[in-house]
C-alpha cells in the first residue's frame, strides 16, 4: 500500500499542508503494524512535465522520504511523451527528474472510442507500449521501477454480459502477460467510484466489485462483477536477505513481503524480483 499526496494547483500553504498530513498518515499505519506503507507517491496524478514546476518540492519530499526509509514514486498519465522527450534532446532533462524517484506507476487507461473496439486492440497497444517505456527508463540508468497501471471499465453499474466478458478478458489477459513478462501491473480498480459518475462515467465503473443502489455500505453492499478470474495464484514469497542499505549500516536485513511485491527495498533501489507483479489498485483480492 502506498501513501499518495495531491497537489494539483494547490498554493504553497494547502501543499505542504497535504504533505505533512500524507507523511503523518504514513507514520500512523506504520506504528500500527510496521512496514504496512513502504512508500509516498507524489504526485500522484500529473503530466510528467508538470514535474519540471515542481522540482524543487519533490526533491525535498523525496529527501525527506529516504530519511524514513521509504521508497518514493510518482504516477503519470502521459509516460509515452516523457521517454520520446528524452530520446530528442532533452535526456538530461529527463534523467534527473527521474533520478528522484524510485519508481514510476505510468498510467494507462483507455479513452472512450476504445471501448467500441474492444480489450483485445488496447491490450496490444499498452504492452508495446509500456515495454519501449521500461527500455527507455533502463537507458536512463538510475535504477527506477516502472509499473503499468491501467483497467478496462463497464459502461455503467450493472452486471451486463458482454462488459463483464471483455473485463474478466482483460484483467486476465493483462495477469497473464505481467506474470510472463516479469512486469509488475496495477489494475483499476478493485472497486466501483460510483461517486465519478458527474465527472466521467467510465471512470466510475472500473471495479472489480460493484456497489449496490442501496445507502448501505457495508460488505453486503458490493457484488461482485466476475465470480472468478484465471490467473497466477498469489504465493508468498520468501524474502531473500538483502545488504546494506535499509537502516544505514552494513548489516544484513531481511526484506518485508511488501518491498519484495514492490521491488524495492529501501533506499538504495536494490531490486528483489518479485514472484507477484500482478495486484489491484486499490486493494481487494482478486483471487478470492
Amino acid at each position: 500500500m502506498f501513501q499518495g499526496i495531491w497537489a494539483h494547483k494547490f498554493s504553497p500553504e494547502r501543499l505542504n499542508t497535504e504533505i505533512e498530513v500524507g507523511f503523518e498518515q504514513v507514520q500512523a499505519a506504520n506504528h500500527i503494524f510496521n512496514e504496512t506503507v513502504p512508500g509516498i507517491v507524489f504526485p500522484t496524478n500529473v503530466a510528467f512535465g508538470e514535474l519540471l514546476e515542481k522540482e524543487n518540492i519533490i526533491k525535498t519530499v523525496s529527501a525527506r522520504a529516504r530519511k524514513q526509509n521509504l521508497t518514493m514514486g510518482v504516477r503519470v498519465y502521459d509516460c509515452h511523451t516523457a521517454m520520446a522527450q528524452a530520446e530528442t534532446g532533452h535526456f538530461e532533462m529527463i534523467r534527473n527528474l527521474v533520478a528522484l524517484y524510485d519508481f514510476i506507476i505510468c498510467q494507462m487507461i483507455p479513452p472512450a472510442a476504445n471501448y467500441s473496439l474492444g480489450p483485445e486492440r488496447f491490450f496490444k497497444e499498452i504492452t508495446k507500449e509500456f515495454s519501449e517505456i521500461v527500455k527507455a527508463v533502463k537507458l536512463i540508468g538510475n535504477g527506477t521501477q516502472v509499473i503499468l497501471e491501467s483497467g478496462w471499465a463497464c459502461a455503467s453499474n450493472e452486471s451486463n454480459s458482454k462488459e463483464t466478458t471483455e473485463l474478466k478478458w482483460f484483467w486476465e489477459r493483462m495477469g497473464q502477460w505481467a506474470n510472463a513478462e516479469k512486469q509488475n501491473v496495477f489494475m483499476a480498480d478493485a472497486f466501483d467510484n460510483p461517486w465519478k459518475n458527474a465527472a466521467n462515467q467510465l471512470a466510475a465503473h472500473y471495479g472489480l466489485w460493484m456497489h449496490l443502489d442501496t445507502d448501505n455500505n457495508s460488505k453486503e453492499a458490493y457484488v461482485r462483477k466476475v465470480p472468478d478470474l484465471h490467473i497466477q495464484k498469489y504465493r508468498k514469497p520468501q524474502p531473500p536477505p538483502i545488504s546494506v542499505g535499509l537502516d544505514g549500516n552494513n548489516k544484513t536485513k531481511t526484506a518485508t513481503k511488501s518491498q519484495v511485491s514492490e521491488g524495492h527495498a529501501g533506499s538504495n533501489k536494490t531490486t528483489v524480483k518479485p514472484k507477484l507483479y500482478y495486484a489491484t489498485r486499490n486493494g481487494a483480492d482478486a483471487w478470492k
